[in-house]
């Protein structure tokens, strides 16, 4: 997994390679995607779509700067990168068809039942985690996401055929009325009066 932060050794990676600890980390002062961590990042995927799967794909992208053009691309076997059209990324790609929310919903579910679990007598850092355990959890949601949801991402964006059977809907709500509301009191009774209000944005996330 490609992770970029901020940080060229985060403390909590210890001694500890990226590569040891199972992530494709690069840093730079904003955290942000390059055109030289993407098109390296490209090549491997190629690479690896040659060695393991032996079969070509098509890789949608948007215009951003980062993802270079049809002329600056690096050399590929297995992989034909398409740029989408512009303004189209909001409905046509399927991150943001949907996805991005569904990997934040249940991200935010982990960092609540982390929350509940913690032996922080202060209660100050409740919602609060280290980098490595944030690509952890990020990590094992992608690996356990159900390909029902990735399936039904791709059919919000009309590029399968509507002949094809939809999947049933594998996704999860934030939470269950019944299990936000006995979190919600656990937290109240835990957390200043002053943090409340934040409460329902943590438990319920905008897409954004």
């Amino acid at each position: 997994m490609l992770v970029i932060g901020r940080s060229k050794k985060p403390y909590c990676f210890g001694n500890h390679s990226t590569a040891a600890l199972g992530f494709n980390y690069h840093s730079n002062p904003k955290a942000w995607m390059s055109t030289e961590i993407f098109f390296e990042w490209l090549k491997s995927f190629d690479e690896f779509i040659r060695t393991t799967r032996d079969r070509s794909v098509a890789l949608l992208v948007d215009n951003a700067s980062c993802h270079g053009s049809r002329t600056t691309l690096p050399s590929l076997k297995k992989v034909t990168v398409i740029f989408l059209p512009a303004n189209t990324t909001s409905f046509l790609q399927r991150l943001d068809a949907s996805m991005i929310a569904s990997i934040k919903r249940r991200f935010r579910r982990q960092q609540v039942l982390s929350a509940l679990n913690s032996e922080d007598p202060a209660m100050k850092l409740l919602y609060n985690v280290d980098q490595l355990t944030a690509m952890k959890w990020i990590r094992e949601i992608w690996q356990n996401l159900d390909s029902t949801i990735i399936f039904n991402c791709w059919m919000k964006t009309g590029l399968i055929s509507n002949n094809v059977n939809r999947a049933q809907t594998d996704d999860i709500p934030a939470l269950c009325d019944p299990e936000k509301n006995e979190i919600i009191e656990f937290l109240k009774r835990s957390l200043p009066v002053q943090h409340h209000d934040e409460l329902d944005t943590l438990l319920q996330p905008s897409d954004d």
